[in-house]
């Protein structure tokens, strides 16, 4: 019986078309984009004699659930500071009762450890079976004891206090808050640390710092309580219908004192005498330059849609603004107006008239 032949294997290369990628396949949630979008914070410093009082609102604007979610290694942390800008006395201590941080070790706050510091941390919090025992990732967990992270659209409401120093208002007292998505308990990370940047790099994977593998500042305000720079020439326009307002001013910057929003962003803020930030309390960053201009275009998801300056001198610098998506209703119509920005900050009060549903200030 004669062999059988074996035919030859032949191999064809053929071209496929490569599939669209799913949309599904990133998950847009772990962006610091998407992270800075989900979080709006709100603030407002107000020194009663001897006594800084401090109401901070976390609003979950920009997440259809609650913030933080998922995994309990996600949490958010929102630390509260009050600092004196010269550096010449120490910085004004918690008054008792100021709620600290539930989340955190208290051993090094320089190197993120947050526990009993001015704030409140949000996460979802396991225990095991051992009495006291906390922790954000473990194996033995037999509950939940409790999960204070934000709903979908709600804000959480915190105050604090801190003791002023006798001559506040020439020591340039400022209030920072920083709210920052931390990957773990600090107290778990110190027996397993769970998430170790490559490279020894202290900013993340990345290595530019906008990932989050350490702390992550999702957002920050700052309050100063005394302001040296000066507004002049204000006018400005609110629309309570569309929830718009509209400003233009020279800014009159002290000697010895810089204003540069593209290397430090600047900071806006709109309301009444009891709420400064009340209608607008919003950090700005991305400018770019043309000769004497700086200025930003904000997106779609951003309050302040246009803010622009325009260098006039050393010490004067004409400015312009344009916010949208305000809740504007009826209330008071004497606003507070102020720009912070690097180490000068500006606050004005505004006479406003209202005419049908617009109302202009000066």
């Amino acid at each position: 019986m004669p062999p059988t032949r074996r035919r030859p294997l032949l191999l064809a290369h053929r071209e496929h078309a490569r599939p669209e990628p799913d949309p599904l396949a990133r998950l847009e949630g772990t962006t610091p984009e998407f992270l800075r979008r989900a979080v709006r914070l709100r603030a407002n410093s107000v020194a009663n004699g001897d006594r800084l009082d401090v109401k901070v609102d976390v609003a979950n604007v920009g997440a259809g659930h609650h913030v933080p979610t998922g995994v309990t290694l996600r949490n958010l942390i929102l630390v509260v500071s009050a600092t004196e800008r010269g550096g010449s006395t120490p910085a004004p201590p918690a008054l008792p009762g100021s709620e600290g941080p539930q989340l955190g070790r208290r051993d090094a706050p320089e190197a993120g450890a947050f526990g009993g510091l001015p704030g409140k941390g949000y996460a979802r919090v396991l225990v095991d079976e051992l009495p006291g025992r906390e922790r954000a990732l473990s194996p033995k967990a037999v509950r939940a004891l409790r999960t204070t992270g934000i709903p979908a659209g709600q804000t959480d409401s915190t105050s604090y206090a801190f003791k002023l120093p006798p001559r506040f208002a020439k020591q340039d007292v400022a209030v920072t808050k920083p709210a920052l998505l931390s990957p773990c308990h600090e107290a778990d990370r110190r027996s397993a640390p769970l998430n170790v940047p490559l490279n020894g790099n202290p900013h993340g994977t990345r290595g530019d710092g906008t990932d989050y593998d350490e702390n992550f500042v999702v957002t920050e305000l700052t309050n100063f309580l005394t302001c040296r720079g000066q507004l002049a020439k204000v006018s400005a326009s609110v629309d309570t219908a569309a929830g718009t307002f509209t400003a233009h001013a020279v800014l009159k910057i002290p000697r010895g004192k810089v204003l540069d929003p593209g290397a430090s962003g600047v900071q806006v803020t709109l309301g009444d005498a009891a709420r400064p930030g009340g209608l607008l309390q919003e950090r700005v960053s991305g400018f770019t330059q043309d000769g004497r201009t700086t200025a930003h275009d904000g997106g779609t998801t951003e309050l302040v849609k246009r803010i622009e300056f325009a260098r006039a001198g050393s010490t004067r610098t004409g400015w312009t603004l344009s916010a949208a998506g305000l809740e504007v209703a009826g209330g008071s119509r004497a606003l507070v107006f102020g720009i912070d920005g690097g180490d000068v900050c500006f606050r004005r009060p505004l006479r406003c008239r209202t005419r049908a549903a617009t109302v202009t200030c000066r």
